[in-house]
C-alpha cells in the first residue's frame, strides 16, 4: 500500500493507476475493502492501460484505504493508498488543496506463447 495523502473537505480526488498486463487485466475498485460503484460520488474511467478514480467533492466520511485490484489469467494484484480527509479550511488555503492527484503503475505476468 502506498503512503498516505491528506486531502481537505469539499476538494475533488483523483486516483490514477498504470495497469499493464496481457491480455489486459479487469480493474475493479475497493474503499475499505468494499467494491465502489460508480454513483454521484464515484466516477471511475479507463482509457487503455491508465484507470481512474475521480471523486468530484470529497466528504469527511470518504476518508479511508482506497485500491484497485487487477486481475488477469495469469495473476493478480491489488494497488492502494490510505486518503485522510480534513475539515474544511479557510478559502486561502483550498487553493492548493484543489486537486490530488496518485499515480502508480504495477503491471501483471505477461504470457508468453512458444510457437
Amino acid at each position: 500500500m502506498c503512503t498516505c495523502d491528506s486531502v481537505i473537505e469539499g476538494a475533488p480526488v483523483h486516483i490514477t493507476f498504470s495497469i499493464y498486463g496481457q491480455p489486459l487485466p479487469d480493474v475493479s475498485w475497493y474503499f475499505d475493502g468494499q467494491p465502489i460503484i460508480p454513483n454521484g460520488d464515484y466516477k471511475i474511467m479507463s482509457d487503455g492501460c491508465q484507470h481512474m478514480l475521480s471523486i468530484s467533492s470529497v466528504a469527511v466520511s470518504m476518508g479511508g484505504r482506497y485500491s484497485a485490484k487487477a486481475k488477469n489469467p495469469y495473476g493478480e494484484e491489488e494497488l492502494g493508498i490510505r486518503v485522510t480527509v480534513e475539515g474544511e479550511e479557510p478559502v486561502s488555503q483550498l487553493i492548493c488543496w484543489s486537486i490530488i492527484i496518485i499515480y502508480m503503475e504495477f503491471s501483471l505476468p505477461f504470457y508468453h506463447s512458444i510457437i
